[in-house]
């Protein structure tokens, strides 16, 4: 099993972020063809400053987006046992500084 760690938002500003996260190998760029080892995934914010606000949303399809984590207003870390295969960042409030998201899966060798 791997270890892989994927950034999906860099935000200096509101909005959501252009990087989507996809549970297994397809999110890495060349598609490297690694399965997914398990759906346990770690999410990290950091950066946060002057009063900004994250969101992470989660979608079956790509297009439909729901509200997962909402308000995250401190550098903080989050595990998710279980969640749709598709994740992305919002900064829904932006401070100041650059508020950074990662997110760490485990995929098969």
């Amino acid at each position: 099993m791997k270890a892989i760690i994927d950034l999906i938002g860099s935000h200096t500003t509101t909005g959501v972020s252009t990087i989507e996260h996809r549970l297994g190998g397809d999110s890495r760029a060349g598609g490297l063809g690694l399965g997914i080892a398990t759906p346990t995934r770690i999410i990290q914010v950091s950066g946060i400053a002057g009063g900004s606000l994250i969101d992470i949303e989660g979608s079956l399809n790509g297009t439909s987006w729901i509200k997962w984590i909402t308000g995250i207003n401190a550098d903080n870390a989050f595990i998710i046992d279980d969640g749709p295969i598709l994740m992305r960042s919002n900064c829904t409030t932006y401070g100041s500084g650059t508020v950074e998201v990662h997110i760490q899966k485990f995929v098969n060798d």
